[in-house]
């Protein structure tokens, strides 16, 4: 889709108005006009499945879920803290979103990119070769670089929980804590704990920024060859 205002414009400068063909010109714009009508009608039936299957699940996932952590016995609640099962139970939305909205919007992506990439094939094989191999590469890159993701959200998932359930403790026992004017000790604890709490964060989004980098380069040199 990217292509489109580029190629139309270069058969327009290139034929149209060589030979002079307004007939021509009204089948090229209609053409890419019916294009558009089809991009914008796979768009809106993109997001409309995405809502719908990812209201169902995540309805049905938090349901679910809610049943079973009222079913755990009570030691587990008592070997941790409130604001880390609260922590848990909300990174449920993040698992569901992966699940359900980006599941759908890969897979419809996935097929419109196929479909591209067969359209572009005809036009050229060389072009249809840059195409896929951009996609691989970021593949190999996206599959290099999840492992570390996960675990470097999953370690800010506990530290930002550590944090949490030490500023409901102090709350709870501000009047403990006035008594023995222990202040700066619980401000000190705190300070470690959203430190590291802030170095997990800085990791994750370090990682995140190179492989949006690395997104941005390998299609953008995809972009320059094609043109090439």
């Amino acid at each position: 889709m990217a292509l489109r205002s580029p190629l139309l414009l270069q058969w327009v400068v290139d034929t149209v108005l060589t030979g002079r063909d307004r007939g021509l010109l009204l089948t090229l714009c209609l053409a890419f006009a019916g294009l558009s009508l089809v991009q914008a009608g796979v768009s809106a039936i993109r997001s409309w499945a995405v809502l719908y299957f990812g209201t169902n699940l995540h309805f049905q996932w938090l349901s679910n879920l809610f049943g079973h952590l009222v079913r755990l016995p009570l030691p587990f609640f008592q070997k941790r803290f409130l604001v880390d099962l609260i922590s848990r139970f909300d990174s449920v939305n993040a698992i569901q979103q992966t699940l359900s909205s980006r599941l759908v919007e890969a897979l419809v992506d996935g097929v419109m990119a196929f479909l591209m990439l067969a359209v572009m094939c005809m036009y050229s094989l060389k072009l249809g070769f840059v195409a896929l191999l951009s996609v691989s590469l970021y593949l190999v890159l996206r599959s290099a670089t999840f492992g570390q993701s996960r675990r470097a959200n999953s370690e800010f998932i506990v530290h930002f929980a550590r944090q949490q359930g030490f500023l409901i403790e102090t709350l709870r026992g501000m009047e403990t804590l006035k008594r023995f004017n222990a202040e700066n000790q619980r401000r000190a604890r705190w300070s470690n704990l959203l430190a590291r709490s802030t170095n997990a964060r800085l990791a994750a989004d370090k990682l995140d920024i190179f492989v949006r980098a690395a997104n941005i380069a390998i299609f953008g040199l995809e972009s320059v060859l094609i043109v090439w």
